[in-house]
């Protein structure tokens, strides 16, 4: 695309290059990422999401923890995702200090509630923190 100077655009070209090097487990997805600045577009949650599971999956935590604190720094959303990712590489102090990070700034997460249906009667169950 440089070669024929033709402009690649957010949606379509750095998102499925992203992808791309998110799936096949590619450090250089990083350098995408970044080179967006060059073509004057701004990265949307979707090359984020991308980003950040790139890094995860390249154990690359701590920058991955950076760009999804990036995108939405006071969302518990945020923080769960990242206690998510920590919990699955077995990072068990980080995910104490993300959890003790979000009791400090007051972010409050919703349990998960599911229902069942056992011969006509629906039971509700709620997932605890604790």
């Amino acid at each position: 695309m440089r070669k024929k100077k033709v402009k690649p655009d957010a949606i379509i070209t750095f998102l499925g290059v992203l992808s791309s090097c998110r799936h096949a487990g590619l450090e250089q997805g990083q350098l995408y990422f970044n080179s967006m600045v060059e073509y004057g577009l701004e990265a949307e949650v979707d090359h984020y999401s991308c980003i950040v599971d790139l890094l995860g999956r390249a154990g690359d935590f701590e920058n991955a923890r950076e760009r999804r604190l990036e995108l939405e720094p006071e969302c518990a959303a945020t923080h769960l995702q990242l206690v998510n990712l920590y919990a699955s590489s077995g990072c068990w102090d980080q995910v104490a200090r993300v959890q003790k990070m979000m009791k400090d700034k007051g972010l409050i997460t919703d349990p998960g509630h599911s229902w069942i249906e056992i011969r006509n009667e629906v039971y509700r169950f709620r997932a605890s923190g604790r």
